[in-house]
């Protein structure tokens, strides 16, 4: 019986410390996934503005260039 509990505090100890490591990395992986989620919103709103200011450029050709044309 005391051989059972001394097995149980054990299998307790080992489950406590292997749980411990998979919430650790649980949240590490979530801390990196936070950081690449970070730079891709970032990479965007610039590529969404870049994006933007291209499009405005070329109205502002196209205006021009329509204004050149004869009618």
């Amino acid at each position: 019986s005391e051989r059972r509990k001394k097995q149980n505090r054990e299998s307790q100890r080992a489950f406590r410390a292997r749980e411990r490591t998979r919430v650790q990395k649980l949240e590490e992986r979530l801390r990196t996934l936070t950081q690449q989620y970070r730079e891709l919103e970032q990479a965007y709103s610039h590529l969404k503005n870049n994006s933007k200011r291209h499009l405005e450029e070329i109205d502002v050709k196209e205006e021009v260039t329509e204004s050149c044309i004869p009618l």
